[in-house]
């Protein structure tokens, strides 16, 4: 029977737990019960783990990927030129905070995230005023899309020991989980205990190079690992999001079997990637440089500028594929139409109109101003 690899009890189907390799909030998906038990999976759950997860839910947000659990969590932005803040919701679709009532002549301008806050608002207006009908005014309301048009002000911080606890972690998981001998690391116990040991070990890894090759739009969390008895090292390389790149020495004096074990998973459309995509030279290369690895900015930046460049293209497709469908679903709605029924030209035309409508106030902000 397996143990804990973290505290070394014996797991039975009354503690053992499954863990995430890679944290189920950051997008990961593979997963075991052979791993640690519940009370370590609760421990490093609720600290190293949601130390990573908090630091990378930005780009779990802006991505909107899917989890085996719930959702990418919201967090606040502040409009850079109003000041307003909103609540930015999975996708990274900005939602007011604090609803809004204007008056303007003989108009009531309601600003606020869906027509339910927007009932309530007006209701709260126009107080005991019983002869208006609240449903009535909504239903006939002119509704419309508001942007920001203005850059948000942003904070995006990583590293420090709790996150290299966990990316450690998920290295020594998968180490395991693909069939290494934990005994074979003495130093588990030592590196998860010790505030500054952890960073002799978990180091940042920027080469001049991609070690793990992708396709424009793709988005990969990645592990690989290797172990070479003759060099006597076992390392491992991490990759999150692209952009957050880390080399791992699991073994100084590694004398097992040589092995070879990859996971590449695409965090958007959820699959693993089995082609080969990777240099192989990584592993002398980090071995060599182990030592003198260090944050490089410039690259740190460009792997950065490439993800939120994927982020971007992804978000308008996203917005744009929502609005001709909500105008098609406008269109069938108003109509009367089933899926299946005939498309006449007045239909047609009405369609046409449903989706300019919807989709030049978004379109018309990239024309360049004069």
């Amino acid at each position: 029977m397996s143990k804990c690899y973290l505290c070394g009890m014996l797991l039975s189907e009354s503690n053992r737990s499954l863990e995430h390799i890679i944290p189920n909030a950051i997008g990961g998906h593979l997963k075991s019960k052979d791993l640690i038990c519940k009370n370590c999976n609760s421990n490093t759950g609720q600290k190293i783990d949601a130390e990573i997860s908090k630091q990378l839910n930005f780009f779990a947000n802006m991505l909107n990927i899917e989890r085996d659990r719930g959702k990418p969590q919201a967090f606040k932005i502040k409009d850079g030129e109003t000041g307003e803040l909103y609540r930015c919701l999975p996708g990274g679709v900005p939602s007011r905070i604090e609803p809004k009532v204007i008056k303007k002549n003989d108009q009531i301008i309601i600003k606020a995230p869906d027509t339910k806050i927007a009932k309530q608002l007006l209701n709260k207006y126009i107080g005991q005023n019983l002869s208006l009908d609240i449903d009535q005014i909504i239903n006939n309301a002119e509704i419309s899309r508001e942007y920001i048009n203005n850059w948000c002000n942003i904070n995006i911080s990583f590293g420090g020991a709790d996150t290299f606890k966990s990316i450690y972690k998920t290295a020594l998981s998968f180490y395991i989980y693909s069939g290494g001998n934990p005994y074979c690391i003495t130093t588990i116990k030592q590196i998860m205990s010790d505030k500054e040991i952890v960073f002799n070990y978990v180091k940042p890894c920027y080469l001049d190079y991609e070690i793990v090759k992708k396709d424009s739009e793709e988005v990969l969390h990645s592990i690989l690992i290797k172990g070479n008895k003759e060099i006597g090292k076992l390392y491992c390389y991490i990759e999150y999001f692209n952009a957050f790149k880390y080399a791992v020495l699991l073994d100084n004096y590694y004398n097992g079997d040589d092995l070879y074990y990859t996971y590449i998973f695409n965090v958007l459309n959820r699959q693993e990637i089995s082609e080969e995509k990777i240099v192989s030279t990584w592993f002398s290369d980090v071995h060599n440089l182990f030592n003198n690895l260090e944050m490089c900015q410039t690259l740190f930046k460009d792997s950065l500028s490439n993800l939120m460049n994927i982020i971007s293209n992804k978000q308008h497709d996203d917005h744009l594929n929502k609005l001709l469908y909500n105008a098609w679903e406008n269109t069938m709605n108003m109509m009367g139409l089933s899926q299946g029924d005939e498309i006449t030209k007045e239909v047609y035309d009405i369609l046409i109109k449903n989706t300019i409508d919807a989709v030049m106030p978004y379109l018309v902000r990239f024309i360049p101003k004069e």
